[in-house]
């Protein structure tokens, strides 16, 4: 009977020339996988664009990977005219520390909005970590929900999509700053902002102001449309009333604060413009009155 210490070198050595002989075919397996992605590179095809995407990507085709691809592509080219909607979720800090340090974090949301041009995924190079393709639209635009500037960024819409291989294998939409969210068509983008409660912006009426500035041909018809008019009627009848009440007050009006009034009243019938509401009526009467107070 051989003793314990013979035999537990004996599953040692075993141990290690399973362990080198599993380094030499991990490493065999990666020189084939990288070969397969140089022939996909060099114009080789598989006959399946996802396939290919898939195979130069990583080398090799997962089932939950091809389906989740298919899956989006199908619907990114059966909405084909329709709004595009990406949600992005990032956790800040309330005084730009590290966000363990005080615990004051918060959820900053940002919009990306686009029209689909038609067409299916635009597919990345592996240079591009975190955003592996592209939706067609040639140009988005992008708001914080809180509110502030809609900036336009004419390139399609990139889709931050990460490989999960340790849940799954599964396919989740989030970047280096956080989840994502995906809404496609008009439907789903319309019934996000349905849901939204914000008590700093109308969801519906953000929603209205991103679709006209991308230049959607249907944006007038979104409910937010009715809510920008009355907002922007009543500030313009604010702001033509205090005009007019400084006029009226005559010298006793400081200069400086008449212009303040008349800044403010140009402003909201320049917004108004661009969305279509009417202001003549309101500017003729503010000049009948500027000429009427600045007779000799």
């Amino acid at each position: 009977m051989s003793n314990i210490h013979d035999d537990y070198l004996q599953l040692k050595a075993l141990r290690e020339d399973r362990i080198l002989k599993r380094r030499e075919e991990d490493q065999a397996l990666s020189v084939a996988m990288e070969l397969i992605r140089e022939r996909i590179l060099s114009g080789e095809s598989t006959g399946n664009r996802i396939f290919d995407f898939l195979l130069s990507r990583f080398g090799f085709l997962e089932p939950v990977m091809v389906e989740f691809y298919r899956d989006l592509e199908k619907k990114i080219s059966t909405h084909a005219g329709e709004l595009i909607l990406l949600v992005k979720h990032h956790r800040k800090s309330l005084f730009q520390a590290e966000l363990d340090s005080s615990g004051m974090v918060y959820d900053e949301v940002k919009y990306q909005l686009g029209k689909l041009c038609g067409g299916g995924l635009v597919f990345a190079g592996r240079e591009r970590a975190f955003h592996p393709c592209d939706a067609p639209t040639g140009s988005f635009v992008t708001a914080l929900a809180e509110g502030g500037e809609i900036q336009v960024t004419a390139e399609n819409l990139m889709l931050p999509i990460s490989y999960d291989s340790g849940n799954g294998c599964e396919c989740l939409f989030q970047d280096i700053n956080g989840r994502c969210e995906l809404f496609i068509g008009n439907e789903e983008v319309r019934q996000y902002f349905d849901e939204q409660v914000n008590f700093h912006i109308k969801p519906h009426l953000l929603l209205y102001r991103m679709a006209k500035v991308l230049g959607w041909s249907e944006a007038d018809s979104l409910p937010g449309r009715a809510m920008l008019v009355a907002e922007l009627t009543e500030k313009l009848t604010q702001c033509q009333r205090a005009y007019i009440e400084a006029l009226s007050s005559g010298k006793g009006t400081k200069t400086e604060q008449l212009g303040r009034v008349r800044v403010d009243f140009d402003r909201i019938v320049l917004e108004a413009g661009k969305y279509g509401i009417p202001t003549r009526e309101a500017c003729d009467l503010v000049s009948k009155t500027e000429a009427l107070y600045n007779q000799p």
